[in-house]
């Protein structure tokens, strides 16, 4: 199939030597995130913010801690990740999941224990529709297998289909969000004290991934914790 097909970069179409990789060039644009990272949000720490232990909160999470209690991603989301993530999530590319959920898997392996539950954050059945797949599902599936966890890929549902979030300030995507997720009342008692690992593709302002533990920590889950492929950091902007 290699003779037939050559594999190719995922990121810039280059020849490579194995599929469903990124040539060297692409890599090296990746900033992954390692530790130190703030125990809340994972979002990379500075020097200043590591306590003597090698772990740290960052200032916004002490100020207001989120929902959930902990948050891994795989990368900073900078322009290479984005050209990784948008291909899976508007442009019909399900192989880019795999390559994203290895890298996912490394920085959240911590997180789990056993009995945890894997949710990705879903789609609303009109964007399901009309994509064909769930972005954060595919991601939520690799995950699971290389963990062996139990996923519920409809353990959550969206109430009705939001506009588009991508340019609302913090506020307004709360405001938009607000009781938007439920857990399905025949998953009410399997997930009741279960630790739920969530799962999605981008943490920006965490108005999503706050939404969806809400919508879990009503029905009675012991806590939640999210992994994303990507999260947005001070100081990294990307071309929209």
């Amino acid at each position: 199939m290699d003779f037939v097909c050559p594999p190719t970069c995922l990121a810039c179409g280059q020849s490579i030597q194995a599929g469903g990789c990124l040539c060297a060039s692409c890599f090296s644009a990746l900033h992954l995130i390692v530790a130190p990272c703030c125990q809340r949000c994972g979002e990379p720490l500075s020097v200043y913010e590591v306590t003597d232990d090698g772990q740290g909160v960052c200032a916004a999470c002490q100020q207001d801690p989120p929902l959930w209690q902990q948050a891994r991603a795989a990368f900073v989301y900078n322009d290479m990740a984005r050209r990784l993530i948008f291909p899976l999530k508007y442009s019909d590319r399900p192989g880019h999941a795999a390559f994203l959920a290895t890298f996912m898997e490394e920085a959240a392996r911590e997180l789990f224990q056993p009995g945890v539950v894997v949710i990705p954050v879903p789609l609303h059945i009109k964007k399901l529709r009309k994509r064909r797949y769930n972005q954060a599902g595919l991601l939520a599936f690799h995950l699971a297998k290389k963990q062996h966890a139990n996923v519920l890929f409809d353990g959550l549902y969206r109430r009705q289909n939001t506009r588009s979030l991508a340019h609302l300030p913090v506020s307004e995507r709360k405001e938009e969000l607000h009781n938007m997720f439920g857990v399905k009342p025949c998953y009410h008692a399997r997930l009741k004290g279960k630790h739920v690992v969530l799962v999605d593709d981008i943490l920006t302002t965490g108005a999503t991934a706050e939404a969806c533990s809400r919508a879990l920590l009503d029905i009675g889950c012991s806590k939640v914790d999210i992994i994303v492929a990507a999260r947005a950091c001070a100081g990294h902007t990307v071309l929209t």
